[in-house]
């Protein structure tokens, strides 16, 4: 993150123009007019902190620009005044004074930043090949000395702007530069309509984030109160129980027509350290965006980020990707965050926003070899929470006013976040209706690790009756082993072993609903027991094993033999 200049180190202006060279023209000179726009638009000061003294004492017009990561100081010769002036400070000096003022730059991915020096000469006569060879000579990279130095020679008299480096750090252009030297000369009324507007930041508490970051907290609670199956960790809910709940995907939003995944996803996490880091994220970016903007803002940028970042993961990723989270959503924040910190006038406020979202959102965008515990990084989402935000911010700046203090069109951030809560809640609500069906086929996927592989399955029911104990010892929740485990019981006259073994098929209710039905697994299960049954007189059994035969697609010798027992036929008993 940037730091503040200094360590806490401040700047105080020692030097100024007006005191080393009081007398000035009656008529505003250029350079005094250019020195005057810089301060009005771009956030400059008048004065040098102490260590720069010797440089101001060198120029005309002393400037001075710091926001808590950069620091420049910029030395004007006015050439109006006197054709004859020249800077005439040696480049090694100016590096001198530059690694002097160090100590006011801060520091982007821990890496210090360099001083500025900008030198201008400004004046009405022509720009000769004299006066760039040694303005030339004045440019330093900025190298281990951390100190970049450039020159510029500017005529009034043509408009024309030359520079003798590229390298000017939050120093206006040689576009801008040329529009104020060709540019009728602005009064000091006009000048203050280029002040950059204020804005009414937002105190006491983000009360808005916190209620995003509570909704997050009960989303994550939700995957445990109502997760089932295996987790991924003790901290992880499984996949299946993700998809249930609302997990994000293709082919279940396009091709099951379940739109309400794209409002539910980023209220579930993927685990416990997911949800924390973007619990930390949504506080920094969701503070900043309420604080500028207000809770309006604040929850419509929301919304359309989570949205922007669910059709986008959509489009890129596989159709059977699930993806959860709220990142979209956080990104499209900073993005925001980002674009509309511009309202901020250039200064340590504005730069402390702006690089601290930039840390964040940058690395964020990168497709690194980044994974969680459950599964990859969802970069498409993303990008299209930021697209979105970053769009959105634009939006909302060209729509204010330099005049008001606020952004306009609340009452539509109003609606859209109102909607954006009406949709989840409706969505979550849906996810209440489906989850019985879901948490259904899941645990049938769950429990399919449970079952005999297919490439194991015996091709007959005498193959299988061999290799039954094996079957049961590895898959005992498998109604076809105990299917196997019966007849084997059977053909050794165990017909206590055989019942068991068939009332224990018949028992795995669930997966003979889920995995088995419409097959002949608990057709054969219950015509077996009930032959068995009825063999050894115990014919009220029998029928209530067999009944449901009867409504089963069975196969014709099973579907026979139940109906010639009569028990199809047979009134249902009464209950008791």
């Amino acid at each position: 993150m940037p730091e503040p200049p200094g360590a806490g180190a401040t700047i105080e202006p020692q030097a100024d123009a007006e005191v080393l060279h009081p007398a000035e023209p009656a008529v505003e000179t250029t350079a005094a007019y250019l020195a005057r726009r810089l301060i009005v638009e771009r956030g400059y000061k008048r004065g040098v902190p102490v260590e720069a003294v010797p440089f101001a004492a060198r120029c005309d017009i002393a400037l001075t620009y710091s926001d808590g990561v950069s620091f420049v100081l910029v030395g004007i010769i006015d050439r109006e005044k006197d054709p004859q002036r020249r800077f005439d400070v040696a480049p090694d000096v100016l590096v001198e004074i530059g690694r002097a003022c160090l100590k006011y730059t801060g520091r982007f991915n821990f890496n210090k930043m360099p001083v500025g020096i900008q030198l201008w000469e400004v004046g009405r006569s022509p720009i000769t090949a004299a006066d760039r060879e040694r303005l030339v000579r004045l440019n330093r990279a900025p190298g281990l000395a951390k100190v970049g130095i450039g020159a510029w020679a500017l005529d009034a008299s043509t408009g024309t702007a030359w520079k003798s480096t590229g390298w000017r750090p939050q120093v206006p252009g040689q576009k801008y530069l040329e529009q104020v030297l060709r540019g009728p000369r602005l009064d000091d009324a006009a000048l203050e309509q280029l002040r950059p507007p204020e804005i009414a930041t937002h105190t006491g508490a983000p009360w808005a984030t916190i209620g995003l970051l509570l909704a997050m907290v009960a989303g994550f609670a939700a995957e445990f109160a109502f997760g089932f199956g295996e987790r991924t960790s003790a901290t992880a809910p499984g996949v299946p129980t993700l998809v249930a709940l609302g997990g994000l995907s293709r082919s279940l939003v396009v091709e099951a027509g379940e739109w309400y995944r794209l409002f539910t996803a980023p209220f579930l996490h993927g685990d416990f350290f997911h949800l924390l880091f973007n619990g930390v994220a949504l506080w920094m970016a969701g503070s900043v965006v309420e604080r500028l903007l207000g809770r309006r803002w604040l929850l419509a940028l929301f919304v359309l980020g989570a949205l922007g970042g669910s059709l986008m993961s959509m489009a890129v990723n596989p159709a059977g990707v699930v993806s959860v989270g709220a990142s979209g959503a956080i990104l499209g924040l900073f993005a925001a965050a980002i674009v509309v910190a511009q309202r901020l006038p250039r200064g340590a406020a504005r730069t402390q926003i702006q690089m601290t979202m930039v840390q964040v959102l940058v690395p964020s965008l990168l497709p690194l070899a980044m994974t969680r515990v459950t599964g990859t990084v969802d970069f498409a989402a993303h990008f299209g929470g930021a697209i979105l935000g970053a769009a959105a911010g634009l939006v909302v700046l060209r729509v204010w006013p330099r005049e008001e203090r606020a952004p306009r069109h609340g009452g539509a951030a109003k609606g859209v976040a109102l909607g954006g809560a009406v949709l989840v809640a409706a969505s979550f609500v849906l996810v209440g209706v489906h989850y019985d069906e879901w948490s259904r086929v899941a645990r049938a996927a769950d429990r399919a690790s449970e079952l005999i592989p297919d490439a194991e399955l015996p091709t007959s029911l005498g193959a299988g009756m061999e290799r039954a104990a094996d079957f049961v010892a590895r898959f005992p929740h498998d109604p076809r082993a105990q299917l196997f485990l019966g007849f084997a019981r059977l053909r050794q006259n165990d017909l206590a072993g055989a019942e068991s073994a068939f009332r224990a098929g018949l028992a795995e209710e669930e997966i003979l609903r889920t995995n088995f039905s419409g097959t002949q697994v608990e057709p054969m299960l219950r015509a077996a027991l009930g032959e068995l049954l009825q063999s050894g007189g115990r014919d009220a059994e029998a029928r209530e094993v067999l009944r449901p035969v009867c409504a089963m697609n069975a196969r014709p010798e099973i579907a026979d033999w139940v109906k010639s027992t009569g028990v199809c036929n047979a009134p249902s008993p009464d209950p008791p």
